[in-house]
This record gives C-alpha cells, structure tokens and sequence, in this order.
C-alpha cells in the first residue's frame, strides 16, 4: 500500500538530483539494492523470498558493504546511481536468461565450440 507514496518521493528526489546537478550543485540520488539486515524494507522478507532474490543475482547488501557503496557514490558525484551488488553467475543462471537492465553489466557466456566446429570442417 506505501509503495505508491515511495515511488513517487523517489521520482522527486531523482528528479531533484538531476536538476541540482545540470546547474553544478552537488546531487546525488541512490537507488538502493536490498540491504540484508532485519530492519528497513527487507525486515518484512522471510529467508525464502532472500534466497530467490539472491537466487536471481542481487543478494541483500550488508550494513558494512552499503557503507562503502554509499562512500563511492558520494565521492563519485553523479546524481544518479544504483548501490547493488550483482551475481554475475546467478543472473548467467537465469531460466529467463540476462534481464534486459542487466545486459550492459551481465555479458552472456560465448561458448567456443561452434567455431571451433566452423574452423576445422572441410571446405566444400
């Protein structure tokens, strides 16, 4: 029922970032991946729904790792980032293969055993 309410506080403040940051004011609006402690958002997932999101390659950050995230992201100064870690194994893993988002981030393993096939067939 909030997530209406939280989404669109999001949008004003990712909307805020990117306006402070065209006129060269400090900005900068994160995106949070889930934060593996029992307190915030994810206090209300039980241990299988943790393991099927992990499952699909973002595991929950802990307090120590969000820290470090939240330092870069500060000293990097774009206005607009994603603090997340990312499984490149578990998303590879997929049944639905590589998510669209993820495609930049997550290359597919290239198999070389069709060029290898290719390279050593006869020519005709």
């Amino acid at each position: 029922p909030g997530q209406g309410n939280y989404a669109a506080a999001n949008a004003y403040l990712d909307a805020l970032a990117g306006h402070r940051a065209a006129l060269g004011l400090p900005a900068t609006a994160l995106a949070w991946g889930l934060w593996a402690t029992d307190s915030g958002m994810g206090a209300a997932l039980d241990d299988t729904a943790r393991e099927r999101i992990a499952r699909n390659g973002t595991p929950g950050l802990t307090a120590e790792r969000s820290l470090e995230l939240f330092d870069a992201a500060v000293r990097s100064r774009a206005p607009h980032l994603v603090p997340v870690e990312i499984d490149t194994a578990a998303v590879r893993r997929r049944p639905d293969g590589i998510p669209p988002l993820l495609t930049g981030l997550v290359r597919p393993v290239v198999t070389r055993r069709a060029a290898a096939s290719a390279a050593t067939a006869p020519a005709t």
